[in-house]
């Protein structure tokens, strides 16, 4: 059943903070995690921001509702770093003889080595990589912030 843009918005209006608030509580109350609550809210406020795209008068809920508190949770431990054998493992992963597996690998072996992130690595400009320095070292110089 297709609903009108009409009804998400009535649908927004039923609702308030207090119910959501009520609902939140009720998935933890059922043995749901901090973080189970945490991505329902999130999808909440969502429609909540496209329902009030809809029908002007729903801004006023979503405002009241963005208003809800994200409960905080314990974070798992980080990882400092990956182990040798850790990061072996990780780059043996990719089968090279594969396309897929080929370009699985580069990519890894170009993030391991170069330390970048994936962003900085998706909008480098290779025009300017020099491959092959005097040190007969490979170069491919960061673009981006300060580079």
């Amino acid at each position: 059943m297709e609903r009108s843009e009409t009804e998400v918005a009535a649908l927004s209006l039923m609702l308030d903070a207090k119910t959501i608030t009520l609902y939140l509580a009720g998935l933890e109350k059922n043995g749901n995690s901090a973080g189970t609550r945490r991505l329902r809210l999130s999808c909440i406020k969502a429609f909540f921001a496209y329902a009030s795209d809809m029908e002007p008068t729903a801004v006023i809920h979503a405002a009241e509702v963005s208003q809800i508190k994200v409960k905080a949770t314990e974070m798992n431990q980080l990882i400092d770093y990956l182990s040798e054998s850790a990061v072996k493992a990780l780059l043996e992963q990719p089968d090279p003889m594969t396309r897929k597996g080929l370009r699985d690998r580069f990519f890894l072996l170009l993030l391991y080595d170069t330390g970048a992130r994936l962003q900085e690595i998706r909008y480098a400009e290779f025009t300017g990589a020099v491959l092959v320095n005097a040190d007969r070292h490979h170069v491919l110089p960061p673009v981006g912030a300060g580079g």
